[in-house]
């Protein structure tokens, strides 16, 4: 029996958790979470699962002492601010294997670093769940720029939390143009911090811009006005692709020789909860998946983390400041 545990039983958490419902096999799921809500919101959310494994095994829990000591899997999704603490907690109490971060991963510089020494030195091996890579559509896109290097990468759209969710976009351009190391610069963020609907968290908007040292130079924009899905612009030479988000289609732009042909396709963008399924499943099946490994992913955040955290600083006034509030 494969033993997984869920830390984090939130909007987010409760679609893994019907992710990891529905994973074959005999499963023992444990769900931890300070809060009763979220808990029975979790368990309540499981109903809307018609083909979940009946096989699994549940365990609800407002602390660890319940979780067994020699744990499969581990998926933290808990808020940024408490991620390295339920971590700790976690790998406190006893052994697993594999792990499963959600983003933005950290709010301190010093947790990065300190995370990667000690997954190094239990032997975990993590992931970072920037998901774009595990959708087909992007693995098929990959393919079409193959040969054809990307040039320009623009990301927009209106007011989709940036400081949140770009960390998907970089990772997303880093696995289509295979570069890790990138330059970012900020000039054009807005001099205003944005309180979310969690307490105690901003966000940005504006434009950050930013190269990759082997790979294109990219864009990623949030707006205040409403009503613009989010858009992805990729360009080569010769080849483009416009990705409507929220209308799940893309538009595909051909140079040949004086003319353009343009083809429209569709471009699923898929639940979190099929995508936790066929990734937990890989994992316990060949120690794998497309997610992006935690040292690459965590190199992929510094820029971003310290371009996010700079600018915090600068609008709040606070100039010692070493945590960044997004989550």
């Amino acid at each position: 029996m494969s033993e997984l545990l869920l830390i984090g039983a939130g909007q987010l958490g409760s679609r893994h958790l019907q992710g990891l419902s529905r994973v074959p096999g005999d499963n023992r799921i444990f769900v931890i979470d300070p809060s009763r809500e979220s808990l029975v919101r979790a368990e309540s959310r499981l109903t809307e699962v018609t083909d979940r494994n009946t096989k699994n095994l549940y365990s609800f829990q407002t602390s660890f002492d319940s979780v067994s000591e020699n744990i499969d899997l581990v998926i933290v999704a808990t808020n940024s601010d408490v991620r390295r603490e339920a971590l700790d907690s976690c790998i406190s109490r006893g052994k697993f294997k594999n792990l499963i971060l959600e983003k933005f991963l950290f709010q301190k510089k010093e947790d990065f670093f300190e995370v990667q020494k000690t997954l190094k030195t239990k032997n975990i091996t993590a992931w970072v769940n920037c998901a774009r890579r595990e959708f087909p559509e992007f693995q098929t896109l990959k393919e079409k720029f193959r040969g054809n290097p990307i040039q320009e990468v623009s990301v927009s759209g209106s007011n989709w939390g940036m400081g949140c969710n770009s960390i998907h976009f970089v990772d997303l351009i880093s696995y289509l143009s295979d570069s890790i190391e990138y330059t970012l610069e900020g000039n054009d963020l807005m001099q205003e911090l944005y309180e979310t609907k969690r307490v105690g968290y901003i966000e940005f908007l504006g434009s950050i811009q930013g190269k990759f040292d082997k790979g294109p130079h990219f864009t990623i924009t949030s707006t205040l006005s409403e009503g613009q899905g989010i858009q992805i612009f990729i360009k080569s030479a010769t080849f483009s692709a416009l990705i409507f988000q929220s209308e799940q289609r893309v538009l595909f732009l051909q140079k040949d020789g004086e003319n353009q042909l343009e083809t429209v396709e569709p471009f699923l963008i898929h639940y979190q909860s099929d995508l936790t399924c066929k990734v937990v499943t890989s994992i316990l099946e060949t120690g794998k998946c497309n997610l992006t490994k935690y040292d690459e992913s965590a190199k992929l955040h510094m820029p971003l983390f310290d371009l996010f955290l700079n600018h915090y600083k600068k609008i709040s006034g606070n100039l010692t400041e070493l945590r960044c509030p997004i989550t």
